[in-house]
Formats: C-alpha cells, structure tokens, sequence
C-alpha cells in the first residue's frame, strides 16, 4: 500500500518553471495533501483500470441515434 507522501509526491511540488496554472494545481493538491493528513488512520489504495468506450445506441423512431463515452472500468484492486 502506498503511502499518503509517495501518493502526491509528483503532484505536490511546485517547480520553479511552472506557469501560474501548473502553480494553481500543485497548490491544490498541496491544500489537499494538508486536509487529508489531519484524518487518522489513512489509506491508499492503487485501483488498476482500463479505458473503454461505451457506445450508447438506439432507436427514434426509424433513425438511430447514439453517442460514445469514454470509461475507466476497474480491473483490480491493489492493496
């Protein structure tokens, strides 16, 4: 199980080459990095997936109508 430091490590760090909107991000997380670490007895879990696209399709009257969606179906669970 990861732990909650490896979990926003990469996401947490604000280099000194972002642009105010990379800056914005990594302060988000940083402020939920922050929230997170006040619970107690905090866990990570790794919810490995595969992106599928569903396609929706049917029937109006004699037309056919539909539309595609991308989806993240999970596969397995990591602990």
């Amino acid at each position: 199980m990861p732990a909650l430091a490896d979990f926003f490590a990469t996401v947490v760090t604000d280099e000194d080459w972002f642009d105010d909107e990379a800056g914005a991000i990594a302060q988000h997380f940083q402020d939920q990095q922050a929230a997170i670490a006040a619970l107690e007895n905090v866990q990570v879990f790794n919810v490995e997936h595969v992106e599928i696209d569903a396609y929706i399709v049917g029937a109006i009257s004699l037309d056919i109508s539909g539309f595609k969606l991308p989806l993240l179906q999970p596969t397995a669970l990591c602990s």
